[in-house]
């Protein structure tokens, strides 16, 4: 074997479906049995099928295609030694989704494409051939697969531009869709800010919020073409403002605010009810990094509580980095 590890090396297209190998592993279940294995994440179903049958592999977590293919000679690459693999084990294939750039708008503006895939001679690129012949009247020789090997080198392809499409699972559709998302939402802030549109916006406003009338349509326009603007392009997260939710620099008076104390994480608190006007309320002084600002932010780890307020006071603990409001 190419490594001394001493137990089972096995090679796996890592996903959801794989879970169960951590859970041995951490759980001591591989231990009880008297075995130790090491999942090895392969870049791609040539490197794996060839490294099982030339012995760099104990086992592999693969498509039965891949199995029938190498055993049989047809395999995707040669290799040093002859085919002898037996398959054992079953799990349900999750299904594969065609994701596509936004410059193609179906499945016949592929005609000419480089679409990514693990390997042209695998099962689920030959059921890809099916899907472009179905349903856009294509022929393999119509549109290139490009060999990118396993689902992230297939999603960084297509976010590259290398490719126009990509052969993806669910975990890595999502991904390359909310990346979609940001670059729809990102050019609609842009056209919403371009001047050369302000005549546009106001209908756009009404559209938007149709219980607003045609003079507040207009304001409202106005507004977010104003350097004042609530909107700015690329959607920039204010750290300073975070910094400032998150540690506020001086206790926060609030009138008509209840006497006590009401605490969300870092203090991020609003009181209101009855009790003494001026109530000054201090907020913890935890210091946080501008590095931990942002973790909190991308991750939403940021999870105000909110305490009862004597007699009939409320509090409201503003979530800042979700919509969310405690009462």
């Amino acid at each position: 074997m190419a490594d001394d590890h001493g137990g089972i090396l096995l090679s796996a297209f890592v996903g959801p479906e794989t879970v169960p190998l951590q859970v041995a592993d951490e759980l001591g279940l591989f231990a009880a049995q008297g075995i130790a294995v090491r999942c090895l994440a392969t870049p791609s179903s040539i490197r794996q099928m060839t490294g099982l049958i030339d012995g760099d592999y104990h086992m592999a977590s693969t498509a039965i295609d891949n199995v029938i293919a190498y055993d049989a000679g047809q395999g995707a690459a040669p290799t040093r030694r002859p085919a002898d693999i037996v398959a054992f084990l079953g799990s349900a294939t999750d299904p594969r989704r065609l994701v596509v750039g936004p410059e193609i708008a179906g499945f016949a503006a592929l005609r000419g494409a480089r679409i990514a895939v693990d390997a042209p001679q695998t099962g689920f690129s030959y059921l890809l051939h099916a899907m472009l012949a179905r349903h856009g009247g294509l022929a393999p020789a119509d549109y290139t697969l490009v060999p990118a090997g396993n689902m992230d080198a297939r999603l960084a392809a297509l976010r590259s531009g290398d490719c126009v499409a990509a052969l993806l699972g669910s975990e890595h559709a999502g991904q390359a869709l909310a990346v979609g998302f940001i670059r729809a939402v990102l050019a609609a802030v842009d056209w919403t800010l371009d001047p050369a549109n302000a005549a546009a916006l106001p209908a756009m406003i009404g559209r938007h919020l149709p219980g607003l009338g045609a003079d507040a349509c207009a304001a409202a326009a106005a507004a977010l073409l104003s350097p004042g603007s609530v909107l700015r392009r690329g959607l920039p997260v204010s750290l300073p403002g975070t910094r400032t939710v998150l540690v506020p620099a001086r206790p926060l008076r609030h009138a008509g605010a209840a006497a006590g104390a009401a605490r969300g994480l870092c203090g991020s608190v609003v009181l209101r009810g009855s009790g003494a006007a001026g109530a000054a309320v201090t907020a913890p002084t935890t210091a946080f990094t501008e590095a931990g600002i942002r973790r909190a932010y991308l991750r939403q780890l940021y999870r105000p509580t909110a305490t009862a307020l004597p007699r009939r006071g409320r509090v409201f603990a503003k979530n800042p980095l979700c919509s969310d409001t405690c009462r």
